[in-house]
């Protein structure tokens, strides 16, 4: 488990990110790039400058048609082809963009009709019900591009059964508690969503098993130009979505869907690997695209963990999210991991057997 931020640290950066943001509606024939630098209305005397993250960057070559290889290649060998590449194209097709900022940063160009769905208000909304509810928070963290909030109710747990002749002490005493995992983005990378989410006792690896609640940031286009403030009907708007979520956040964490999910991991803990389990890696790492370094990863987490079945070599996939290169790669391995749990029977057996 990639643990992150503390939940002091965590409201205390999105509390400084909340004062130093901005969001402009611009047209395109009003933005300059050039190098890594956004120029909101350059030839004006109120012009602003800013750097370009390289999430911005995707988004610059998603929206202009650029082949984003190609787009790093100018970046890097040819800034002024770049600069002039992307400047006809925003002249040639003329649109207002959502630019949206934070300090001196241009961290998302996005289409008029996104709506934001801010971190700050999220975390006002949930946050009462998480403590109402006694969960603990064991992991969080704020990304260039996204925000995680990751719970476990310590009242809400089982064990898994791994059937009958296993001697490994995991195997005899392999509890997992119950939790959720809130996330969300307020720079286009993904949607306010709610995920049921379970903690193995014996590794710590945590393992995101399904969605309950999806919110996606697309709303009306926007009328205002320049700095864009939110009316009442979008605050209204955004209330009612947030009273949802809370709604949502309070059923994921209940009994509901917590025995389902034990009883699919004790029939995985039952489905053996008879093949060379380098040759089940292997085949499992092509499922999930993992990289070659992660792959090997996997192995020795497999082997080591002293059990070759399904669910052992989910846990493997897990367990590598500990050491990932980010917090948004180590959510995406241990959502992977119940990709494993949910592999179908073919697929199973050309993996195992």
């Amino acid at each position: 488990m990639k643990t992150g931020l503390s939940l002091v640290e965590l409201a205390q950066k999105i509390q400084s990110e909340q004062t130093d943001r901005n969001d402009y509606m611009v047209d395109t024939r009003s933005i300059h790039v050039t190098n890594d630098t956004l120029v909101l209305n350059p030839n004006e005397r109120e012009a602003q400058a800013f750097g370009i993250t390289e999430h911005t960057h995707g988004q610059i070559a998603t929206y202009t048609g650029i082949p984003k290889r190609y787009y790093d290649r100018m970046r890097q060998e040819a800034p002024d082809l770049l600069s002039s590449n992307v400047e006809e194209w925003f002249d040639q097709n003329p649109k207002r963009r959502m630019v949206r900022t934070i300090g001196d940063s241009a961290r998302a160009f996005l289409s008029d009709r996104y709506r934001p769905l801010d971190n700050f208000e999220l975390a006002d909304a949930v946050l009462p019900i998480l403590a109402e509810k006694e969960v603990d928070i064991i992991s969080a963290q704020v990304t260039e591009t996204k925000m995680y909030i990751k719970v476990i109710d310590p009242k809400l747990k089982g064990r898994v059964d791994w059937g009958a002749g296993h001697q490994i002490g995991r195997a005899t005493d392999d509890e997992i508690i119950w939790g959720a995992t809130i996330t969300n983005s307020e720079v286009g990378a993904g949607s306010l969503s709610v995920s049921t989410m379970t903690l193995s006792m014996w590794c710590s690896n945590l393992m995101i098993v399904g969605k309950e609640f999806s919110k996606y940031h697309v709303g009306r286009a926007i009328e205002d130009s320049g700095e864009f403030y939110k009316d009442e009907t979008r605050l209204a708007d955004d209330r009612a979505t947030f009273l949802k979520l809370r709604d949502t956040v309070d059923h994921a964490l209940t009994e509901v869907s917590m025995q389902e999910t034990i009883d699919k991991y004790s029939a995985a803990a039952q489905n053996k690997i008879t093949a060379n389990p380098v040759k089940a890696v292997e085949k499992v790492a092509k499922v999930l695209r993992v990289t070659d370094e992660e792959q090997g990863s996997i192995l020795q987490h497999l082997v080591e963990g002293g059990g070759l079945n399904q669910w052992a070599l989910a846990n493997a996939v897990t367990a590598v999210a500990e050491g990932a290169e980010s917090y948004d790669r180590a959510t995406e391995l241990e959502a992977a991991g119940n990709r494993v749990i949910n592999l179908t029977d073919a697929q199973w057996k050309e993996i195992a057997a």
